[in-house]
């Protein structure tokens, strides 16, 4: 109970008293009895006629009518009263307004006294309502958090619930205080492009079966950077992309199979994939399906499939397979030379002897082979084809052929065949050796060898007068020609004096002399690089030679 007094004048008070009674949790109001009093301190009054007034509580009148009577000294009287249940705001808190206004319409003292009022704001005690929840924990999909309700009524009962995006679901029911809630993994789908997004937690606040309100908090959820929630590479199929090969050797083949391929891979929790990277034999490809270039290395081979998801985040898998080695067939050495009948070398002979090395790379032994020497006379058109010995898929045969006329020029041929390809090698045979031979024609007249042209030929090596082999541009090969000492025009060395130095590149080096061809002669080199490298010139003058110099750039 609140009492408010108003002095009227001097001894009189307009009296306020408010009573509250404990407020209705379910309803959210208090009951207020207001009662209005005219009250003396120090005078008297007296008044027989009926006067009117009016208690406002929270903005709704009552009005009262009442007689005063006599009014002593230090007296009240009872003007009016009136009760109220009076709402609260949601939260629960209230301020009471309460007024009066009462026609008095008295003289006191000598004064005149109208209409009197009296105004007064109590605020009254708040209503328990709805809880507002908090967490506490690692905000983490798949982590726990604890979630208090602190509830304001030890009558109170919750029901917790969540919201994430246009997802939803209950964490508990019937709750007073607290508990501890394990954030669902399966969240992450309602975040297919993001990695965080807002978990909002719900409480309901129950008085009994009652609903009190709703309070809610947000808080950010994280998505861990583990592989669970990462995108993954389910597979990758490679297969044979050249027709023919598998159904011959079961594998790839280096240099001759291609890949086709496929991979395949999953987003984690509602996530796309949106990229795809897979390197593959030297080279990189942006689309799950691809078919390669010929495969380049041989052995044990990796294709790395990366792919990254509409949430950025990535994954990478390494697929292994094996390539078989391959190399074309290849004829290490091939020499044909006249003989006699039991292979001793004759220039004379009427047989020929042909020496031979070749190989062909096996593919585990399921690649085919076949190795023919091939002859005829120069001035034919049909070769003689002789099949040699493929029981191995490596060659080292010698082989007599007989009859081998000596008035006649022959071609010699060694092939080398594989499933793939043939390579093949070429070389002349001469006639039998005769000092000097004159054609039948009278045209014609040969030296060292049987004359088989009008024309002037010669079947033996010629050198000049500087004593140096007339090569007809071609080069001399020996990996120990020493550019410094060579009177030879052209040769073709990775002697540590050429360009490459130590690095023992092969390099064709071409000299030049000026007037004489001697070892003490100034002259002029260019080297050429065989395979790679950059063409480099130097001099040789008054008996010193120059550094090599760089005429042009590598290719």
């Amino acid at each position: 109970m609140a009492q408010y007094d108003s002095t009227i004048a001097t001894g009189l008070i307009l009296r306020i008293v408010t009573t509250p009674s404990v407020g209705n949790v379910a309803g959210n109001y208090t009951p207020v009895n207001v009662k209005a009093y005219l009250v003396t301190t120090n005078g008297r009054v007296v008044s027989s006629a009926t006067k009117n007034g009016t208690i406002t509580i929270d903005g709704t009148n009552y009005y009262f009518s009442t007689s005063i009577g006599t009014l002593n000294n230090n007296s009240s009287k009872l003007l009016g009263e009136a009760n109220k249940n009076v709402p609260h705001n949601p939260d629960g808190h209230k301020t009471l307004n309460v007024s009066v206004s009462f026609g008095l319409n008295i003289t006191y003292a000598g004064s005149w006294i109208g209409t009197v009022s009296n105004s007064i704001g109590e605020i009254l005690t708040p209503i328990a309502r709805a809880s507002t929840p908090t967490a506490t924990g690692t905000f983490q999909l798949g982590s726990s958090i604890t979630i208090n309700t602190n509830r304001a009524n030890t009558s109170f009962t919750h029901t917790l619930r969540y919201g994430w995006g246009s997802m939803t679901g209950t964490i508990a029911t019937g709750l007073a205080n607290n508990t501890t809630w394990t954030i669902p993994k399966s969240l992450a789908t309602g975040i297919p492009n993001g990695t965080s997004g807002t978990l909002r937690i719900y409480c309901d606040t129950y008085n009994g079966s009652t609903l009190i309100g709703t309070k809610y908090t947000d808080y950010t959820v994280t998505m861990p950077d583990t592989d669970e929630f990462k995108p993954s590479v389910t597979g990758c199929t490679l297969t044979e992309a050249v027709s023919g090969i598998n159904a011959q050797f079961g594998a790839f083949v280096q240099s001759r199979s291609k890949i086709s391929g496929s991979a395949s891979a999953n987003g984690a929790y509602g996530s796309t994939i949106k990229s795809w990277s897979v390197s593959i034999n030297g080279a990189t490809y942006t689309q799950n399906t691809f078919t390669t270039d010929v495969l380049i290395g041989s052995g044990s081979q990796n294709c790395v499939v990366s792919v990254t998801d509409s949430r950025n985040r990535s994954k990478n898998a390494t697929y292994k397979y094996n390539v078989n080695e391959y190399s074309t067939p290849t004829i290490q050495a091939f020499n044909v030379e006249r003989c006699d009948i039991d292979g001793t070398l004759n220039d004379e002979g009427s047989n020929a002897k042909v020496t031979v090395n070749a190989s062909i790379s096996p593919i585990n032994n399921k690649n085919t082979k076949s190795f023919n020497l091939l002859y005829k006379k120069q001035n034919e058109t049909n070769w003689t084809d002789i099949a040699l010995d493929n029981a191995s898929y490596s060659l080292s045969a010698t082989q007599i052929i007989q009859n081998i006329d000596g008035d006649y020029e022959y071609d010699f041929k060694i092939e080398a065949t594989d499933y793939f390809t043939s390579t093949s090698k070429d070389l002349p045979l001469s006639s039998e050796f005769t000092l000097i031979n004159y054609n039948a024609s009278g045209r014609g007249i040969a030296f060292g060898k049987v004359s088989s042209k009008d024309a002037f030929e010669f079947g033996m090596d010629a050198y000049d007068k500087f004593g140096t082999k007339i090569s007809n541009g071609i080069t001399s090969e020996d990996e120990n020609l020493d550019p410094n000492q060579t009177l030879e025009e052209l040769i073709i060395t990775n002697h540590l004096n050429n360009p490459s130095g130590n690095d023992k590149k092969l390099y064709i080096i071409h000299t030049l002399f000026i007037k004489t061809r001697a070892l003490d002669s100034n002259r002029f080199q260019i080297a050429y690089p065989y395979e790679s490298g950059t063409i480099h010139t130097r001099i040789f003058k008054d008996g010193v030679w120059s550094n090599w110099i760089k005429y042009a750039k590598s290719e």
